[in-house]
């Protein structure tokens, strides 16, 4: 049996449409204040709520204070465990792209296309990439979702090298 304290998952209320502004402003909070939450949820199935895991209701209390439009709801005690996890579904790792990485175009208008990534903003989400089947020079800035690794920067340079 393990011997780890017991956490809750606790209910907060947001503006409908915000959840994922709200969640990133209170991860940023508590990292800055030292407040301890293990987790903060949302799902797209239940807009205006925010679930966020700690030991304590007063931690999150703490978290939500000066935050505007973000409450608890009243006599609403914290969720059980079991309730939530219909709601959590698994989202697959992110590809971890690098400069020189030959990558193909799997949505959009240059859905097929094959380009270089020049440079990778992991916390937008986006890649910078050169398409390759063009006469002329086009960048683009695809999302990280629209792309498919074909060959690392290394094999590229190794194909080369022969």
């Amino acid at each position: 049996m393990e011997n780890r304290a017991k956490t809750f998952f606790f209910v907060v209320k947001v503006p409908a449409g915000q959840e994922a502004n709200i969640a990133f402003l209170l991860r940023r909070r508590a990292k800055e204040e030292g407040i301890r939450v293990k987790s903060i949820l949302g799902f797209d199935k239940l807009r205006g709520f925010l679930f966020v895991e700690a030991d304590h209701v007063y931690q999150v209390r703490k978290l939500i204070s000066r935050v505007p439009r973000v409450r608890m709801p009243l006599g609403v005690g914290p969720a059980k465990e079991e309730d939530i996890v219909d709601y959590i579904t698994r989202i697959p790792e992110k590809l971890k792209l690098k400069p020189g990485d030959i990558v193909k175009i799997s949505d959009g208008l240059f859905k097929g296309a094959l380009a270089k990534v020049k440079s990778v903003d992991e916390e937008r989400g986006m890649v910078s990439v050169e398409l390759m089947d063009t006469e002329s020079r086009w960048d683009l800035s695809v999302g990280i979702d629209h792309v498919k690794l074909e060959k690392r920067g290394e094999e590229v340079g190794k194909e080369k090298g022969d």
